[in-house]
């Protein structure tokens, strides 16, 4: 059983020309709960240590109508951190760590209509360089993707990421969509969405607080699971319900989740509260039906602020 608490406060800035600078840093701090089933299901703890730092730019290059084109640079660099005594109370002290630069070109259209109807699509592409526990060099990332809405509610997402080519043999490729009803704008009323995926969609970050921790046996060593590198077809629908509450000055939005993956699937509940224009909080609860992934809680506090 992992537990891990942080924060990790984003700032950003948009200029009146368009160049956007982003930013990121965090710290967090927490511990894992291991079994040695040789010795009659001992338990013992470690802890965790997580910080992060990303940052990125952005800056147009072109812009004739609805087209645009772009710079976008990027870069990212996590470190985990895992110590204590093992099963045989010896100390013990692991790390492992990824980073990467990214900089490249990003290509824009925008066909969407003031009333929120119409179609839009972006392309990149993009030098990669990881310095990476499991894999470092340097690689060509090429993305893109569309989004087409009606003002009836109806919202269409795809994207697509592929690793061209990278030092280290790597092979990422990912095709994700979305299929979405939004019956009011502003989060009111009831709201459909069906997500289908394959292969790698995530970005690092993403994978990062989405996977697991996982104790190798022998080595006794806290390890990042990393994603499948088998590609695999996953599923998710989600269901929600935005209630104003408070005169209308609020609102209060119920959600159930399910995600059906190859590896492991894994159901949510939980509620979503704005207290006004700059702060939400929320509660969550994770259920997985495999006995070996224990169940999960989650609650947060999101602060933002526009300058």
């Amino acid at each position: 059983e992992t537990t891990l608490t942080g924060v990790h406060p984003y700032f950003g800035y948009q200029n009146s020309h368009g160049v956007v600078i982003w930013g990121s840093l965090g710290y967090a701090l927490g511990e894992v709960e291991l079994t040695d089933d040789d010795r009659e299901r001992f338990r013992y703890t470690r802890d965790l240590a997580m910080r992060t730092a990303a940052f990125g730019a952005y800056g147009p290059l072109l812009e004739r109508g609805s087209l645009s084109l772009g710079m976008m640079a990027d870069a990212s660099h996590t470190t985990l951190e895992e110590s204590g005594f093992g099963s045989h109370s010896e100390v013990l002290k692991t790390s492992v760590s990824a980073r990467w630069l990214r900089a490249g070109l990003s290509f824009g259209w925008d066909g969407m209509q003031a009333s929120g109807a119409g179609m839009s699509a972006n392309a990149e592409v993009a030098l990669r360089r990881d310095y990476d526990d499991a894999k470092s060099g340097k690689g060509v990332e090429v993305g893109g993707g569309f989004a087409y809405s009606t003002a009836g509610g109806l919202r269409v997402n795809v994207d697509a990421r592929y690793l061209a080519a990278h030092d280290a043999d790597v092979d990422e490729f990912g095709v994700s969509g979305s299929v979405a009803y939004v019956a009011q704008a502003g989060g009111k009323g009831f709201t459909l969405t069906f997500r289908p995926e394959w292969g790698a969609v995530q970005s690092a970050k993403e994978a990062l607080w989405n996977g697991a921790f996982s104790h190798t046996q022998g080595t006794e060593t806290l390890l990042f699971r990393r994603e499948s590198s088998v590609p695999a077809l996953n599923y998710a629908l989600e269901v929600k319900y935005g209630i104003p509450v408070l005169q209308g000055r609020e609102l209060l939005t119920v959600f159930a989740r399910t995600n059906l993956r190859a590896a492991a699937s894994s159901h949510a509940l939980g509620a979503d509260f704005n207290l006004g224009p700059h702060f939400s909080t929320g509660l969550e609860t994770l259920l997985r039906p495999e006995a070996s992934a224990p169940s999960e809680r989650r609650a947060y506090l999101r602060y933002h602020r526009a300058f």
